[in-house]
């Protein structure tokens, strides 16, 4: 089987290279709010040329006013903005990273004079053009007016834009920011008792930190207690192996997300493994070990921990000395109440980090399967096929880059539809579909079999497509 399978791979490249997906370079996505008109051009001068149904997600690739440009079965076609929801909705009180422009939203509750308001902050904040939509509503608000002033804990000057006798509607307002060519449309819902003020940081500076109050707080031996997600920071110089560790405890370990930025970076940097309860000689309880291996290039100095649970973020930082220095960093996220310990410190700890997959062959030693991830995929889908007598006993998990929480699978397909699939005998397709490009970097996947958990991971790459192939017998 396993020679049926490599021939295969070889085979399956000619029918899938060829396929590509447009979406990649979409501005941003949306979904129908009810059945929606597609237009040749972004006027209602334009007669109907079809329809979508209400709850359809649509790419967006370009914006006309508030007229979206879409790709709808293979055709660019227009639709009228205002009848759609932002794919993005923003939550009280939880930053949010534009990838595309990068800037830093943020919506509050802080009350101001007015009944909405927007700060710019940073030293991109006369550059940024942003503009407010109601529900359902096709023209932006208009500004009542706008101030200079600065915070006063950090002195960091911002612009008030602010809007004044709106009597506000409930419902998901839209927010529509444009910097450098590169727009975004995203959304909250409002309620009528609150008013809200949206914070816009944007800056050259990655590292820049748009809060309005103090620095992000700063790690120690002390384990720290975020109010924010609830959880128990600290940090412990160890000999690791030239790691660094992310320990996680309690029992949201699973669900709390962990990212680690390094000084001068915006994007959180991909993490080596994850392992589970391998350190009962220092965490007496259940935990998760988030891997980073500190090779030569990593950086020195500040770097951020960005915790996410339950649709609330906070941000901390602590210092690398250097790439040869050990640290772990303790996570304890417990949904019930009690101060966590931190563990008994060690001189050292040994880690070791995950085997990474090829096109070829490779044997899992934990579960006996076969794996290969050969560059090729379908529609920028990601693609399991677990072939063999024990495909339908063998879970299978997959991390995106820097991510704790595995994907959820979008479909399982029995026998997948392929006649050079199914020449190799009965299979399993397990389907992975995400909103948005899949990132690059290093991509984990987590085998189980018979109690045993194996681990391996895959690079991808500009210009790959992957679909990962997993025999076990």
């Amino acid at each position: 089987m396993k020679t049926i399978l490599l021939t295969l791979l070889c085979a399956t490249a000619l029918l899938l290279t060829g396929l590509v997906n447009a979406q990649d370079d979409a501005l941003f996505r949306v979904v129908t709010d009810a059945v929606l008109n597609l237009r040749a051009c972004g006027s209602t001068d334009c007669a109907a040329i079809g329809q979508v149904p209400g709850g359809t997600e649509l790419p967006v690739y370009a914006v006309r006013g508030n007229w979206y440009q879409v790709l709808v079965d293979g055709e660019l076609v227009w639709v009228a903005g205002w009848l759609t929801t932002p794919e993005i909705l923003l939550a009280v009180g939880a930053p949010w990273k534009d990838e595309r422009t990068g800037c830093e939203i943020e919506v509050t509750s802080k009350r101001q004079l007015f009944d909405l308001n927007i700060l710019l902050a940073g030293n991109k904040r006369d550059e940024i053009k942003v503009e407010i939509f109601r529900p359902g509503e096709g023209n932006p608000l208009q500004e009542s007016g706008r101030s200079e002033s600065q915070f006063s804990e950090t002195d960091i000057p911002y612009t008030l834009l602010y809007f004044h006798e709106l009597n506000v509607d409930e419902g998901v307002f839209r927010l529509k920011t444009d910097l450098e060519g590169h727009t975004r449309v995203v959304g909250w819902h409002q309620d009528r008792e609150d008013v809200h003020t949206i914070l816009v940081f944007c800056d050259d500076d990655s590292s820049a930190q748009h809060s309005s109050a103090t620095p992000p707080p700063e790690l120690t031996e002390e384990l720290y207690l975020d109010e924010r997600t609830g959880c128990e920071v600290g940090v412990a110089e160890k000999d690791t192996n030239e790691h660094l560790v992310l320990v996680l405890m309690g029992d949201e370990r699973e669900q709390v997300l962990a990212k680690v930025i390094r000084p001068g970076e915006n994007a959180p940097t991909d993490w080596s493994d994850r392992q589970a309860d391998v350190l009962e000689q220092i965490v007496e309880q259940p935990h998760v070990l988030q891997i980073y291996h500190l090779d030569p290039t990593w950086p020195n100095g500040s770097h951020f921990l960005e915790l996410e649970l339950g649709g609330r973020t906070n941000r901390f930082s602590w210092d690398v000395p250097s790439s040869t220095d050990g640290q772990l960093i303790f996570v304890y996220c417990n949904s019930s109440a009690g101060p966590a310990t931190m563990p008994t410190p060690l001189s050292s700890v040994e880690v070791t980090t995950v085997q990474e997959l090829t096109a070829a062959l490779t044997i899992d030693g934990a579960t006996g399967c076969a794996v290969a991830v050969p560059g090729l995929g379908m529609n920028d889908d990601l693609n399991i096929f677990r072939f063999g007598e024990r495909r339908q006993e063998i879970e299978i998990d997959v991390y995106r880059p820097g991510e704790s929480i595995p994907l959820r699978v979008s479909a399982e397909i029995t026998n997948f539809n392929s006649s050079m699939v199914n020449a190799v005998g009965p299979h399993i397709l397990q389907l992975y579909r995400v909103t948005g490009a899949w990132p690059y970097g290093l991509y984990h996947l987590e085998l189980t079999l018979d109690g045993k958990i194996g681990r391996m991971a895959w690079r991808r790459e500009p210009g790959y497509e992957y679909s990962v192939f997993v025999l076990c017998d």
